[in-house]
């Protein structure tokens, strides 16, 4: 058991110690950190680095790894490509609802939109044609092509024996 008499006269005896030799200690201390972190750490980060690459690149290891590391390699090319096709398509219908949000409606479509409904056109079957058909729109132009043609249309003569137009008009 130590006795509290012994415990203060080691404490004293180290306080002496350190008042003596503490700025021995201090600068030794501070001298050894120096040299530690100026001189000793790169040579052992350089060790340790060198060593970690002789044993990444080690044929033996490399022959285990490369047929996995292509394999998932592979598989992140896979999910990739799938991502930058869910974006693509997501893209484009995001276009496609900004192009019919700012359409211009004609005034039929804002009387069916009004009265809640789409409606069907004439000659509509119901069915979506997706790319081909004959070609022609539904306005009887060819598709990609302008029905305008920049001239002013001149107004046709009444067909032949027709009694529209007519002076020869019997009700008057």
């Amino acid at each position: 058991m130590i006795n509290l008499s012994s415990l203060s006269e080691h404490l004293r005896l180290l306080l002496g110690y350190l008042q003596r030799n503490g700025w021995t200690i201090v600068f030794i201390l501070a001298g050894s950190y120096y040299v530690y972190w100026n001189y000793l750490d790169p040579v052992v980060h350089r060790v340790r680095t060198d060593r970690s690459y002789r044993q990444a690149t080690d044929p033996d290891r490399v022959a285990v790894l490369g047929p996995d590391m292509r394999r998932v390699r592979a598989g992140q090319q896979a999910a990739a490509a799938e991502r930058a096709l869910a974006a693509e398509e997501e893209r484009i219908a995001k276009a496609k609802a900004e192009r019919e949000r700012k359409r211009v409606m004609t005034p039929t479509e804002e009387r069916f939109e009004k009265r809640g409904g789409e409606g069907t056109r004439l000659g509509d079957d119901g069915t979506k044609k997706e790319g081909g058909g004959s070609g022609v729109g539904r306005n009887g132009t060819a598709a990609g092509s302008s029905r305008s043609t920049g001239r002013r249309r001149e107004p046709r003569a009444p067909p032949p024996g027709s009694s529209f137009g007519s002076s020869n008009q019997s009700g008057m």
